[in-house]
């Protein structure tokens, strides 16, 4: 656990914010796996505070009125429903981190039911519109899975292809896409809308976030 008394982000724009929180690692870091020093969760566990060193981590649903939920020791099983999927945790050679990995295979803007609001009749998989120079293979596109970070890192080409189905623009002052305020967004967020995203977890299967 690191203690921060001046912290500021930058933006390309030269304006920078002092961000309101901070971050609490429960798990052990990269360089603490190879210093053999213990996360927070093995010492509660060690000192039989808690059951495990795992913890359960829920972010809820707003639609249903769910509150976000976290257990130290152990999870909420009426939370896990649909597929679950298992993940290493570690290194690889292309993502040196001691979180979840996974193998990115799509990213897919879609919708449930109703009219399209891309108008599309169904999903457009972003990947397949890259132009790959050499084509990446599928078992490379590592990702880093960490609830942490409040943006969204993805491929170039990606981005740029969901900016034009979401209605989103390129702000260089923040270097972050912004929501265009209008009629294209609001047809957006007031349908069943929604992107999808493709993961294969440790055993091969594809499971699929929306």
């Amino acid at each position: 656990m690191t203690t921060l008394s001046k912290w500021k982000v930058l933006f390309p724009n030269e304006h920078s914010y002092t961000p309101l929180v901070g971050i609490l690692g429960l798990g052990g870091s990269y360089a603490s796996y190879l210093k053999d020093s213990p996360s927070i969760l093995e010492q509660m566990s060690e000192k039989g505070i808690i059951a495990s060193k795992f913890c359960g981590f829920h972010i809820g649903s707003a639609p249903l009125n769910q509150p976000g939920s976290m257990v130290l020791g152990g999870y909420e099983k009426n939370r896990v429903l649909g597929d679950v999927g298992m993940f290493d945790l570690g290194t690889s050679d292309t993502i040196p981190t001691a979180g979840p990995r996974a193998s990115h295979l799509d990213v897919v803007p879609d919708f449930e039911t109703g009219p399209s609001p891309f108008n599309e009749s169904k999903g457009i998989s972003l990947w397949h519109h890259l132009n790959d120079d050499p084509p990446l293979d599928p078992s490379r596109r590592g990702i880093n899975i960490n609830p942490s970070v409040p943006y969204m890192y993805l491929p170039k080409g990606i981005c740029e292809g969901a900016a034009q189905y979401l209605a989103l623009t390129w702000n260089e002052g923040l270097a972050l896409y912004r929501w265009d305020i209008g009629n294209e967004s609001f047809r957006i967020i007031s349908s069943s809308a929604y992107m999808a995203f493709v993961l294969a977890d440790k055993n091969f299967k594809n499971i699929t976030i929306k």
